[in-house]
């Protein structure tokens, strides 16, 4: 499964896309607060690890998505005083990258996989593809454990690093007076 930096670095390319795609042009530290909520959002789904008979089950169901978006619609509501459906669905969308990331990730760990129809099933689903490596999440400052986790975050870096870069610097310029 990929570490948090991989997650965080696909939950910053969800915002970026968003900024992109979605017209949103965010001045820069208000593009900065997004990429970072997103970030977040897409390691939360492992603080399941803290209560472990759920870890890969709740937090790492298609369910969850929609109440993510739902709850965090409700709390930018509470905050800005209306209600940014979008940005509901932004925070749905960086917490749902934490799926398929794991999905397509090594899992030594049986059952193998995550419970992504969790409550509709209770089927294990992992990819086979082994793009992203396992990384120790025991005795972590051992040698082997730091090493296995070094070479597991440098090639999620190699992976997903280049298109959060590109999609930070690549887009289009916007004129001061616009914010």
């Amino acid at each position: 499964m990929p570490s948090p930096i991989g997650h965080a670095l696909a939950g910053t390319v969800v915002a970026l896309v968003a900024d992109r795609t979605l017209g949103q042009q965010w001045p820069s530290a208000k593009r900065l607060a997004v990429c970072c909520t997103c970030a977040a959002l897409a390691v939360l789904p492992d603080a399941d690890l803290l209560y472990q008979p759920i870890h890969r089950t709740v937090t790492h169901s298609l369910v969850s998505i929609p109440l993510v978006t739902i709850l965090a619609s409700i709390v930018t509501g509470w905050v800005t005083g209306r209600v940014v459906v979008g940005f509901g669905v932004l925070c749905g969308l960086a917490w749902g990258s934490h799926i398929p990331l794991d999905w397509l990730g090594v899992d030594p760990n049986p059952p193998s996989g995550i419970q992504a129809l969790w409550p509709f099933s209770d089927r294990w689903f992992i990819s086979g593809v082994d793009l992203f490596p396992g990384t120790e999440r025991r005795q972590i400052f051992t040698q082997a454990a730091v090493l296995k986790n070094l070479r597991a975050v440098l090639q999620e870096l190699a992976i997903i690093g280049p298109v959060a870069v590109w999609l930070w610097w690549s887009r289009p310029v916007r004129d001061a007076g616009q914010a």
